[in-house]
């Protein structure tokens, strides 16, 4: 095989469950969302997100794409599992040890849902795998884990599973002693995890293996325009910077200081503080309610006053920040702990300079064309994920930064980790954790860019009052019950952007 000058992209690809046979393709170009009409099929069931993973040639100056229209064929491999019922506890970042998950089960093989390794090759192919058993005993319909498909051109979509969940072994979600909200024994769900790996034949019959990726298979994510504070990109990002796969711009000693772009790096920051208030009422609190764009960019007052509602981020994740800034008004990984958590040190940085005068005001500048680059689906994959805080988090934990080992930037180190071992240490099933990560935990909260706490329902309200995005559907006001969103999760109303405003929308009653 020849030495691999080929990569997969995106390097970490995010698929999400959905009740349809149908899918869209998630997110390839930072600051392009599918449309939220996009997400239901004519009966209105929720889409599957398809992660589409494509090949670049790192030959030339410039990466180039390669498809069936320029090399001889492409043989795609992917191998997915679903490892949480025989992982550890989820127990949080302060507790190193923690006892197993159905630890009475002694054949730990039993527990692990395994899609097992599929090839798929050629155009607009279609290969599916599902798993017959679940701690021995049959399921009445195998579980479809995955969906493999290539497009015309020969690139690859992988499509995860249908939301189910449930036990084969009649255990319950709150009665079964021991259990919590992200560790229920018995139960299973059809998220998972894995490796990517592509060999490509050239025109002259070599054959060059690629440099492989992940993909990870998520829950849905309710409110596609909107994203976290600090993303998974943002915190991958830190995590290169840290492991010195990538230079620190803000790096002390440097001749020429860094200036952030205003557009590129200061704003999207801003704007991610500012919109969350849609889908969570009492971050009007603390969350600047409109960033005025010309004072951002020409007060200095204004902006040392939003970057004061800041907390400074400490240099561990198992430290607090300080300061008494109320922004973020999440969670940290710190929890229990009352205090909110920060963005990463980069990002602070970013604020620090732009609050200091020391950014480039490109906001007149014209956009940049918005191409699919290799770094484009890299960024737009991981910028449409939850990057804090990791209780156990969305897509995945805080093992993501803590503990796997990348070969370069966002690239993780096959060799570290093993099919399923990025989605182990999330909620089974990861309908309980949308139930018990609303706004019970006092005074902050979670992750309301993927899961809303608060949301309007009229475009014509500019404010509140709001409802429960939860709410159940025979008149309810009241947040659905555990049982309820497993049963229910697909019919929940999906958060679309109209103006200026954010409104829930496509709610199936």
């Amino acid at each position: 095989m020849t030495e691999s000058v080929i990569r997969i992209h995106p390097a970490i690809g995010i698929a999400r469950v959905g009740n349809s046979k149908e899918a869209f393709i998630g997110p390839e170009i930072p600051g392009l969302y599918p449309s939220v009409t996009s997400y239901r099929d004519a009966r209105g069931y929720l889409k599957r997100q398809a992660a589409r993973f494509r090949l670049f040639n790192y030959d030339g100056k410039v990466p180039q794409e390669l498809t069936l229209s320029t090399v001889k064929s492409i043989e795609w491999t992917v191998h997915l599992r679903n490892t949480k019922a025989a992982a550890p506890r989820f127990s949080g970042v302060l507790r190193t040890k923690s006892t197993l998950r159905n630890s009475q089960v002694k054949d730990r093989r039993l527990l692990i849902l395994d899609a097992r390794p599929q090839t798929i090759s050629g155009p607009n192919a279609e290969v599916e795998s599902a798993c017959p058993t679940f701690m021995g005993r049959p399921f009445p319909t195998p579980l479809k884990l995955c969906t493999l498909r290539t497009d015309s051109k020969g690139r690859l979509l992988v499509l995860g599973g249908h939301g189910h969940a449930g036990s084969l072994t009649g255990a319950g979600l709150e009665e079964t002693h021991g259990n919590d909200f992200a560790n229920h024994d018995g139960w299973y769900d059809d998220t998972s995890d894995g490796c990517v790996e592509a060999v490509v034949t050239l025109r002259n019959n070599t054959k060059i293996r690629a440099r492989p990726a992940w993909v990870i298979v998520a829950p849905p994510k309710y409110a596609p325009r909107l994203q976290s504070i600090t993303t998974l990109y943002d915190t991958l990002y830190q995590k290169a910077i840290d492991d010195r796969l990538q230079p620190d711009p803000f790096r002390r000693g440097k001749r020429n200081r860094f200036q952030p772009s205003f557009r590129n790096d200061v704003y999207p920051i801003l704007r991610r503080a500012s919109e969350l208030r849609w889908v969570f009422s009492r971050m009007a609190v603390g969350h600047e309610d409109q960033i005025s764009i010309p004072r951002a960019r020409r007060d200095p007052l204004y902006r040392r006053h939003i970057f004061s509602q800041f907390r400074k981020p400490s240099d561990s994740p198992k430290r607090s920040g300080s300061g008494l800034g109320l922004m973020p008004y999440i969670w940290s990984d710190l929890y229990p702990h009352p205090v909110n958590g920060t963005v990463t040190r980069h990002q602070y940085n970013i604020l620090q300079a732009w609050a200091d005068g020391q950014f480039v005001d490109d906001w007149a500048a014209d956009a940049p064309r918005k191409i699919c680059t290799p770094q484009a689906l890299d960024r737009a994959a991981l910028e449409a994920c939850v990057g804090a805080a990791f209780y156990p988090g969305i897509e995945c934990s805080f093992h993501m930064r803590d503990k796997f080992r990348y070969t370069e930037m966002f690239r993780l180190n096959p060799k570290s980790l093993r099919p399923g071992d990025i989605t182990a240490q999330m909620s089974i099933p990861w309908q309980s954790d949308f139930v018990d990560c609303s706004d019970g935990d006092v005074p902050y909260v979670w992750w309301p860019a993927q899961r809303p706490i608060n949301v309007l329902t009229d475009d014509k309200e500019r404010s509140y009052p709001t409802v429960r995005w939860a709410r159940g559907f025979s008149g309810e006001r009241n947040d659905l019950s555990a049982l309820g969103m497993i049963r229910y999760w697909h019919r929940l109303g999906l958060i679309e952007k109209r103006e200026q405003r954010f409104i829930e929308t496509s709610r199936v009653e």
